[in-house]
Formats: structure tokens, sequence, C-alpha cells
């Protein structure tokens, strides 16, 4: 993955988001059990990457199939949900799912690397809003 500033390290949302993943990896063990990867190196990175993304809420959810579910709520009509399969397979290191909602209808969903994922998302929460 990418290099990062040091001020996404001392961010704050980082260890918030770290915390969120490890009590729901606590609390379903038996679905991360078959996971060969280095588990603490790949949910690191992942919240590394997503941390520059502002979002009013966020949810984390580890399912049955070992997937690693981010919903970032954004504002009252955006919603970002990013998913990482944790166990082996076509992805690459650094590819994501993603789900965009806006009033609650689904606009994009899609796989992406998910450095650029974070910097057009990014980009698309610059842009002014037409009223």
């Amino acid at each position: 993955m990418t290099k990062v500033s040091s001020l996404t390290l001392v961010d704050p949302r980082v260890k918030f988001l770290k915390d969120k993943v490890k009590l729901e990896l606590s609390r379903y063990p038996k679905y991360t059990k078959d996971v060969d990867k280095d588990l603490s190196k790949l949910v690191h990175d992942l919240i590394i990457a997503i941390v520059p993304i502002e979002f009013e809420k966020v949810a984390v959810e580890i399912t049955p199939n070992a997937t690693l579910k981010f919903k970032l709520l954004i504002d009252e009509e955006k919603l970002l949900i990013i998913s990482k399969p944790l166990k082996d397979n076509e992805l690459n290191a650094d590819q994501v799912i993603f789900s965009i909602f806006f009033n609650r209808e689904l606009v994009v969903s899609d796989c992406k690397n998910v450095h650029e994922l974070v910097k057009g998302f990014n980009n698309f929460l610059a842009l002014p809003s037409i009223s």
C-alpha cells in the first residue's frame, strides 16, 4: 500500500476504527479462524487508507464469510460501504468492494483500489452541491 502522512498515523479516528474492528473480531472469532493473512496488518493498512474520509458515524461488521465491512455515514444523504474479504481470493491486497448510496438509493457498486476510491470519493464530496 502507499505511504501515508504522519498526520494520518496520529489521527484519533485510526484508534477509534481499530477498536471497533477489534471488538467485532472478538465477538466472532470463528468467522476468521481460517484466515491465513496477517489480519492485524491488513486491518491497519485498510484503516489507514480509509481514515481520510470524513464521516459522521461508522458501523463495523465481520460477516460469516470473513468479510470486513465499514459502513460510513457521510451525512444524512450519503453512505459509503467498504468491504474487504479477509480470506485469500481474487482481490489484490489494496482492492476493496464498495457501494455508494445517495438518499438510500444505490448509485454505484464496484471493486477498486482503496486509495483511488478514497481520493475519488473525497473529490466527489468536495464538489459544490447543486440546490
